[in-house]
């Protein structure tokens, strides 16, 4: 269960981590896991809840006494939950004055449309509305659904078992709220989504939709994106940045989805001056639809890869996220086994290939951020139907 089950489920779980329980502050708590040298957190996703407890695998049943009392019996503290609301709010004003941040949210519509992941926000007045108590309800609800117990260390199963076992009581897991469901749009036809911000820059997005994951489709996607707009000897950068001097940021990707209910897509960026508008367009667009052919180039950037899997190291922590997105992949084994066992046979006809039907002569939508003063709706309508958004559209408050 996660923010997309419960929008305040965020909240809560912050609430949680500080405010204490009924005879024991925040602080005494981590001390006590200080001393332990243990850490706990709380914090959501999207699709689940998580608390965390890391530390010496000698002292896990200590650190698992502290953190269970403290989800038993979580206080009732108005000030910690206010001291939440307020930081919630600021950031939220903070967040409409970051350009970055605003490209971001324009993006988000234009790839999710008018109720998305971005915009589908709680309102202020509910935010401020909030009680320590109903944030206890939110906490029940997530520790009511199921769950799932991982464990990264030396223990044995039977020695962990042991230890869980003392703090889980048996109990029929209710089922969580629905999820809400933010599917991506399919870029049917040129649009063109505006938000109009005083700025110098010009901020480009382009979003198209693509097929269905395909686990055999990993292997060129990686070696065309490297090529193509991963990195600065990439073709978008050299050519749009190096050789035209164009932009100040750029690249270009072809995104494979992270689950199986969501097909790929690309997304492309330029970030340039607002007189160079209309170059910077045309620039990315040309490379959208031929794609510049070197060999030599190509295979480096495969060199390039195969390094990068080779030296790559995986944090022992993040083992078991990366088994989740397996399973939300329908996949067992690590896709860089494929992409190094394959990559090399790949040639540069193959990368055209891709690019010719995954990339050239189709729709996109174009998100831009820019002052209206110099980027007119004339100027954006030769790309496109233009859609206007203001930043309450894109930010849902």
């Amino acid at each position: 269960m996660g923010t997309y089950n419960n929008k305040l489920a965020s909240i809560a779980l912050q609430y949680l981590e500080l405010a204490g329980t009924h005879t024991k502050t925040n602080n005494q708590i981590s001390n006590e896991l200080y001393r332990l040298g243990c850490k706990f957190s709380a914090y959501a996703t999207p699709e689940n809840a998580f608390i965390s407890i890391t530390g010496p695998s000698e002292n896990t049943e200590k650190a698992l006494q502290i953190v269970h009392n403290l989800l038993a019996n979580t206080a009732i503290n108005q000030g910690i939950l206010d001291g939440i609301i307020q930081q919630t709010i600021t950031n939220r004003q903070n967040a409409k004055l970051n350009p970055r941040i605003i490209a971001s949210r324009l993006l988000q519509y234009s790839m999710y449309g008018q109720v998305n992941p971005a915009n589908d926000v709680l309102p202020e007045s509910k935010i401020k509305a909030l009680t320590a108590e109903d944030i206890l309800e939110v906490l029940k609800q997530i520790f009511q659904t199921s769950y799932t117990l991982e464990y990264f260390g030396p223990s044995t199963t039977a020695d962990l078992c042991a230890v869980a076992n003392k703090f889980v009581t048996e109990y029929k897991p209710k089922t969580a709220p629905a999820a809400q469901v933010y599917p991506l749009i399919a870029t049917s036809q040129n649009t063109v989504y505006f938000t109009p911000y005083n700025q110098v820059q010009a901020s480009i997005y382009w979003y198209g939709s693509s097929n269905a994951y395909n686990a055999e489709q990993v292997p060129v996607a990686t070696a065309f994106n490297k090529y193509f707009g991963g990195d600065m000897s990439s073709v978008v950068f050299q050519s749009i940045r190096e050789s035209k001097a164009l932009a100040y940021s750029t690249f270009a990707s072809y995104s494979i989805t992270n689950q199986l209910s969501q097909p790929n897509y690309k997304i492309a960026f330029v970030g340039t001056q607002a007189d160079k508008f209309h170059q910077a367009i045309n620039g990315m667009y040309e490379l959208i639809n031929e794609l510049p052919l070197n060999a030599s180039v190509f295979d480096l950037s495969k060199t390039s890869t195969m390094n990068e899997i080779a030296t790559a190291r995986v944090n022992p922590s993040s083992l078991m996220a990366i088994q989740r997105q397996y399973k939300k992949l329908g996949i067992e084994k690590d896709p860089n086994q494929l992409i190094y066992a394959q990559i090399n046979s790949i040639d540069i006809n193959k990368i055209q290939q891709f690019h010719k039907q995954n990339w050239a002569m189709q729709s996109y939508h174009i998100s831009v951020v820019a002052d209206p003063a110099k980027i007119s709706t004339t100027d954006l309508q030769k790309y496109g139907k233009v859609v206007k958004l203001s930043l309450e559209n894109i930010f849902g408050y």
